[in-house]
């Protein structure tokens, strides 16, 4: 492993965010998007002891145009949403006796509705669902990873244009994968994998799928479970960058966190590479012109390393609590106190 390190620091750069709408009662943000001319906003709130399914509102507000109130899109049982170029897709979630085990099963519905505003279109149902329904937009298909009602993860997909059958894409027997991300030419996703039992021995993969071929899909990169360097049974924040993903690696109680790289070097000495010590509570790591991006909900600010010079900033430093972040060339787009705000990138 590399040695940690912070790089310089260039300090903060002096700017002001502007607020375009306010968010109406008590909001937490699971996820934060932006295109050319709008933002939206997805207000989150889990069923009640876990039992029952997620309920959400979207919202969705105009850049430049600052509005006396955000206007709602969809609401529904639904955690995560996709922009597509005229729509957003979001899987609702449905939880159904699952006899003769007892319990419940979790499906999904497939829905779309236009980025204008509108009524909802369903396109698929019976999806299988994971642990976090996060789809992803390629092409004329949306893909998701669900488990298949039995110790297997799988990819799946169905038409993003008109309803349409659903198909299983890949299949990870065994294993627990998550973080599915895709590039120009392939998805990616993270494996936990238990290597033995007795005594217990778990390993990591970073697993690549050709977009085009759609298998067989192949490891990239495979670590053991350091300690320190903890990969959870849960997704984690990750983005994406041209040299690979970065992650973000720790233990929900740990005292600090590490944003690792998983290097794409098809070598078997590669590993992880450590690029800095973390506050705790790191979330929304976010790729953008050469920068990573990331919100803490202990530290105050939003920081950005530039990857290639390894300088770290503070942006607008005496924010605290904001758990999602989403960048663009406009600018940076986050909700502070209720309020959806714009901090334009500094010249």
């Amino acid at each position: 492993m590399g040695v940690w390190g912070c790089g310089g620091s260039e300090g903060t750069d002096g700017l002001e965010p502007l607020t375009l709408a306010p968010l109406p009662g008590q909001v937490y943000v699971a996820q934060i998007e932006v295109d050319d001319s709008s933002v939206y906003v997805l207000n989150f709130l889990e069923g009640a002891q876990h039992t029952e399914p997620p309920r959400a509102t979207l919202y969705r507000t105009r850049i430049g145009e600052p509005q006396e109130t955000a206007t709602i899109l969809a609401e529904g049982t639904f955690s995560r949403f996709v922009l597509g170029p005229t729509h957003v897709y979001f899987i609702e979630h449905v939880r159904v006796d699952a006899p003769p085990n007892g319990g419940s099963r979790e499906l999904g519905r497939l829905f779309r509705i236009p980025r204008s505003g509108g009524g909802k279109e369903l396109l698929a149902e019976g999806l299988e669902l994971g642990y976090s329904a996060a789809p992803i937009l390629a092409g004329p298909h949306l893909y998701w990873m669900g488990s298949a009602y039995q110790p297997t993860n799988s990819v799946w997909r169905t038409s993003a244009d008109a309803p349409g059958p659903i198909e299983r894409v890949a299949e990870v027997p065994v294993h627990s994968a998550y973080n599915l991300m895709r590039s120009e030419t392939h998805f990616y996703w993270r494996e936990k994998r238990t290597v033995s039992f007795t005594p217990r021995v778990v390993s990591n993969a970073l697993v690549r799928l050709d977009l085009q071929s759609e298998g067989p899909q192949e490891d990239v990169l495979t670590w053991p479970d350091d300690e320190g360097l903890v990969t959870p049974y849960a997704p984690i924040s990750m983005a994406l960058t041209p040299t690979g993903p970065f992650a973000v690696f720790g233990e929900d109680d740990a005292p600090s966190h590490r944003l690792v790289h998983l290097p794409l070097a098809p070598h078997a000495a590669a590993q992880p590479t450590g690029i800095q010590e973390l506050p705790p509570g790191v979330a929304s790591l976010r790729f953008h012109a050469g920068s990573l991006y990331y919100v803490s909900t202990h530290a105050q600010g939003i920081h950005r390393r530039n990857l290639e010079e390894g300088r770290v900033s503070v942006l607008l430093p005496d924010l605290r609590g904001l758990n999602q972040l989403a960048v663009s060339d406009q600018g940076l787009f986050f909700v502070n106190a209720g309020r959806i705000q714009h901090l334009p990138h500094a010249d």
